[in-house]
Order: structure tokens, then sequence, then C-alpha cells
């Protein structure tokens, strides 16, 4: 029993030692970015992503993708993203996402699968991947016109920008202006998710349908927060 204790102890110093060593080092390499000094921090940001460093394995991807002291190597920088996307770092996801949105050299552009790497980074609490989402929602884009309503019924959370309806009835239009026809009718209180604005009206997602329209803006309001608060980023879904 007192050699697995010891065993254990031994294990849990080795373990703080070396996360010690990785921030100081973490912290040099930071320090040799913004001096410009990239080949020193490729050699600390390669040493640490090689041991499953996240947030080196992103810097690293990082400087393959903008050629820091490198030559430009997308392909490289979507693996080294990759490894440290799958340990959950939200910036890796985020630049993915952008990656195959737009596309980069000898990677070619996927909107479907850029889609899942910005709501991957959303329910990670991105909030700028949220609302690169709720953009190509409001745009009906081909990458999201097949789950449009998947998104708006089941990311709730993680799309951000909650609004209800503040009126006992608000009818939903197909375009911002009385001109529209008016389809949907909401009462009081029904959950939406703004996807954009024009001028005094707003572009919702109606949570219970996942279905698009406009409202007056005047007809919405911010629901408040539920007890508690809103649901952190990791419990998102």
């Amino acid at each position: 029993m007192r050699k697995e204790t010891a065993a254990l102890a031994l294990a849990l110093a080795v373990t703080v030692a070396a996360r010690a060593a990785g921030a100081e080092d973490a912290t040099a390499a930071k320090a040799a970015m913004q001096a410009g000094n990239y080949a020193e921090a490729y050699c600390i940001w390669r040493a640490l992503a090689e041991d499953e460093h996240a947030e080196a394995q992103f810097n690293l991807g990082w400087l393959y993708h903008n050629g820091y002291g490198l030559v430009i190597d997308d392909v490289e920088a979507a693996r080294w993203w990759e490894l440290a996307a799958q340990q959950g770092h939200r910036d890796a996801l985020a630049a993915l996402g952008n990656l195959y949105q737009f596309g980069g050299r000898d990677v070619p552009r996927d909107g479907v699968r850029a889609l899942d790497y910005f709501l991957r980074a959303a329910r990670a609490g991105d909030e700028d991947a949220a609302l690169v989402v709720r953009t190509l929602i409001a745009r009906n884009d081909p990458s999201v016109r097949e789950r449009s309503v998947e998104l708006i019924t089941q990311h709730t959370q993680a799309l951000g920008a909650p609004l209800e309806v503040a009126v006992d009835r608000a009818n939903v239009r197909k375009g911002p202006g009385t001109e529209h026809a008016s389809g949907t009718v909401l009462g009081m209180g029904a959950p939406l998710v703004e996807v954009s604005r024009r001028g005094q009206w707003v572009q919702v997602g109606i949570v219970a349908s996942g279905q698009t329209g406009w409202l007056r803006s005047r007809l919405v309001r911010v629901p408040m927060a539920p007890p508690g608060g809103w649901p952190s980023a990791q419990n998102r879904r």
C-alpha cells in the first residue's frame, strides 16, 4: 500500500512539474512570436505540440498558415489545428472553420465541413463562430440549407442571440416589411434566435419549428436569464 501511494505521489509530482515546464515554455514561445523571432517560437511550439500541448498545436498551425518563419503550408496547418481541435481547443476549431470556408493552399473550400467546425467552436463558447453560423442561416447558405431546422431547434444555446416574443400576438412575415405575406403567428414568450437585422425588422429563427421569418424589432425582447444563469459553454447543445 505504501509503495502504491509513493508511486502515485511521484507520478503526480512529475505531472505537475511537466505542466509547469510546459507553461514556462509556452510563455517563452509567445514572447518570441511577439518579438518576431518565429524560428525560436517554432522550435518551442514544435516540441510542445509533439507532446500533445493543444495551445502549441494551434500556434504551430498558425505559423504554417501564415508563413511566419516557414513556407506557407495549409495542409500542415490543418493537421496541427485538427490535433488541437480534438482536444477541444476553441481557436483551432474556428481556424479550421475559416480555412474550409474560404479554402487555402491545397485545401479546397468545403462549406459543409466548415459549418461543422464553426458549430463546434460556437458550442465551446466562441461568439464569433456563433455569429458566422447565424449569418449562414440568414443567407440560406448552401452549407446550412439542409441543417437550418436542426441548428435552430437543437443548437439554440450555441447560436446565442436569444430573443422572445414580447406581445400577445406577433405575425411572422416572409420578408422585412408589411408588404410581405405573413405566415406563422406566435404568442407571448415564444423563444427565438436572432439571425440578422434590417432597419426596424429582425430576422429570427423560431425555436419550436426551426423556420425563419421577420418580425418588427419592437415585437421581440431579450429574455430574462433562467434561474442559475445561462448554460455554460461546455454544456451548450
